[in-house]
């Protein structure tokens, strides 16, 4: 208990500490990380229908997460990103594989979310998801668009539940920034973010490397000892050229990762290169934009397991190799006159399987040569998929611009199934400057991944079926907000999703649709203010606060009782102070059955938790050439645990302890 006390005592002395460096750290220059609350209302997103809006006027719900944000959160993977939007839960999963639920939609390896970068879709065919932390780096990103709900009715399969679009700048930064971050776990990262300018366009170059030993592991999956780590070393660069109205990028990154999920004696690293470009022409006449786009998106994958025995004797080996290829054009056009904005679009896909399979190598300090997972269509072990799609929109403006109805529909045709028709009905009527309401319905599909149709287990472990369809879901959303005045604004907001053609594999049988419909509905609570005060040396605060109520029939979600999160975010001039709550989930049925420690097996993780983050930006010390960047999060180091996880059959993941760090930036 002392030592408790004690540790409580250390943590409140260093919150104490880092505010003292917040109020040091305050200048003119500050403003550089606020966002005025009327720019926030009014910022201009692409999104939500494809075409320029401001956030008031969009369709759909969606969250705009700046630059600035970005850097004064000191947030470094899209995780983080994510973290303080409401109706959002990061899954931590113990191989650094973090999976992103909207709305209690369950979203395994995230194949139910769409992840854009600059247009070009991250979704690799096999599993036919991503990552949102060391595969998708945050290098010279101008701002992020999430939309959660539905978005099938633009862009086709994988818009299921939501939708994550980040943009990148175009252009160049005024100062070349090298930044060297230190942490704990022996973290160290090192950034460049440069560009130049030309005449007609720009130049931009941004990369990173990072490298951390990461948390040691409490348990593994059956609640056994571990010695296990979430370690990561990565390297990545982004480079963009703009001239005239051609703009053409290219992104690459190679990390790897321990899969922290086995007990003492086994490991199981992966290896990833990623590769994407992606071209892009736009023409713009008198009320007519005409955009065209093609793309490659590339995985490159290999995982290594190993195990020995109680004398350090290798007795089981196994490897897989993934090699994915994704391919893609589009083009839309859009009429803007008559009070109306018209939109007409085609996209193409096809993505390969240029190689895929799991092979034993040794198996009880025998050699061998199993093949434990390969894919299988019609006897091609490399399949290729294509999709051909059609889409239109017509957002009216009446009544003097306040009522905007807008339809969308979207066809798409795929080989292994029925073709999918997609719509969407969105209404916004603006009341005033202070009222707005909107309303939203649409149905969504994704596609079943290669691996769910196509896969052959010499196990027998959840093989794939090729009769599968796609899933479906039916949205609907109420959303009212309320701007008390020019500092305060307020968003209170109803969702309610019917899921139908669930897509599982129950008792290792072949993946199937499920009979039965499944369901969430929830609320989301917004309140955002900018405060002119004088506390801490700084003239402005903005206080950000979001809560999400949510009911599901889905066990892993939330059974029979509900689940509230909630985010307080205190933005000052040159410094953020967070107070996260994780909501308490009940167990389902299965809950930790899976567990062989019965001590562990009876232990129930699954309560509230409240952690605490502060980051603190020191610009210009002494007057030297740097900035300073100081961070703890979960400051009074709170055990805490996935407020869900799929399948909870298994031990809880704990998350991150308390972690510090120092971050120097150097500009030129």
């Amino acid at each position: 208990m002392c030592i408790k006390r004690k540790a409580i005592k250390v943590s409140w002395y260093l919150v104490y500490v880092l505010f003292s460096f917040a109020v040091c750290a305050s200048d003119s220059e500050d403003d550089l990380f606020m966002m005025d609350l009327e720019e926030l209302i009014n910022v201009q997103i692409t999104s939500a229908s494809l075409t320029s809006n401001s956030q008031r006027f969009s369709p759909s719900t969606i969250s705009y997460i700046s630059s600035k944000a970005l850097k004064k959160r000191g947030v470094r993977t899209l995780s983080q990103a994510l973290s303080f939007l409401p109706g959002t839960d990061i899954q931590k999963r113990r191989n650094g594989r973090d999976m992103v639920w909207f709305r209690g939609i369950p979203s395994g390896r995230n194949t139910k979310i769409m992840l854009l970068v600059d247009g070009v879709p991250y979704r690799e065919p096999v599993f036919g998801g991503w990552s949102p932390d060391e595969e998708v780096p945050l290098n010279n990103i101008h701002h992020i668009e999430v939309i959660r709900g539905p978005g099938s009715a633009l862009y086709g399969g994988n818009a299921y539940s939501g939708l994550i679009s980040i943009f990148t700048n175009d252009k160049a930064p005024d100062k070349t920034e090298i930044k060297l971050t230190a942490g704990l776990f022996d973290t160290h990262s090192l950034r460049l973010n440069t560009g130049y300018e030309l005449d007609k366009g720009s130049l931009i170059f941004s990369g990173e490397m990072f490298k951390t030993q990461g948390h040691k592991m409490s348990r593994d999956r059956k609640g056994n000892e571990t010695d296990h780590k979430n370690n990561v070393f990565s390297y990545n660069s982004h480079f963009k050229i703009n001239w005239q109205n051609f703009k053409a990028s290219i992104n690459t990154n190679h990390y790897n990762t321990e899969y922290p999920l086995y007990s003492i004696k086994q490991t199981k690293p992966q290896d990833y290169k990623i590769f994407s470009a992606n071209l892009e022409h736009k023409v713009q006449l008198d009320k007519i934009d005409w955009l065209n786009k093609i793309y490659t998106y590339q995985v490159d994958r290999q995982m290594n397991r190993r195990r020995w025995d109680d004398k350090g004797e290798l007795f089981f080996q196994a490897t897989s190799f993934l090699n994915t290829r994704l391919f893609g054009a589009t083009s839309r056009m859009n009429y803007k006159g008559h009070n109306q904005n018209i939109l007409v679009g085609l996209s193409a896909e096809s993505s390969i399987v240029a190689e895929y399979a799991e092979i034993i190598n040794l198996n009880n300090y025998q050699k061998t040569h199993v093949l434990q997972s390969v894919l299988d269509k019609n006897g091609d072990n490399s399949p290729e998929t294509k999709n051909f799609a059609i889409f239109v929109q017509d957002e009216l403006f009446l009544l003097n611009n306040n009522l905007r109805p807008t339809f969308s529909l979207r066809y798409d045709k795929y080989e292994a199934f029925d073709a999918e028709l997609s719509p969407r009905v969105g209404l916004v009527y603006a009341i005033g400057n202070r009222w707005t309401a909107k309303a939203l319905w649409g149905k969504a599909f994704r596609p079943p991944s290669n691996l769910q149709q196509y896969e052959v287990r010499s196990d027998g472990n959840s093989p794939g079926s090729s009769d599968i369809e796609p899933e479906k879901i039916i949205s609907k959303e109420l959303d009212i907000s309320y701007r008390i005045n020019q500092s305060h604004n307020m968003n209170i907001r109803y969702f309610h999703n019917t899921l139908s053609n669930f897509i599982q594999s129950i008792n290792a049988e072949p993946y199937a649709n499920s009979e039965f419909s499944k369901s969430s509905s929830g609320f989301e609570l917004e309140y955002i203010a900018n405060l002119d005060m004088q506390i801490f040396d700084s003239e402005h605060m903005q206080l950000r606060i979001n809560s999400t109520y949510l009911n599901s029939n889905e066990p892993s979600v939330s059974p029979v009782n509900n689940s509230i999160q909630g985010i307080i975010d205190f933005n000052f001039s040159s410094f953020t102070f967070s107070i996260n709550h994780n909501g308490r989930r009940n167990t389902s049925k299965t809950y930790h059955t899976r567990v062989g420690d019965n001590e562990y097996k009876a232990i129930n993780n699954k309560n509230s938790y409240v952690t605490f983050d502060l980051n603190v930006w020191i610009k210009k010390p002494l007057d030297l050439p740097i900035d300073i960047e100081l961070s703890a999060l979960n400051i009074f180091n709170t055990q805490y645990y996935n407020p869900t996880y799929a399948p909870d059959s298994y031990y809880d993941v704990t998350r991150a302890p308390r972690f510090f760090s120092i971050g120097i930036q150097y500009s030129f």
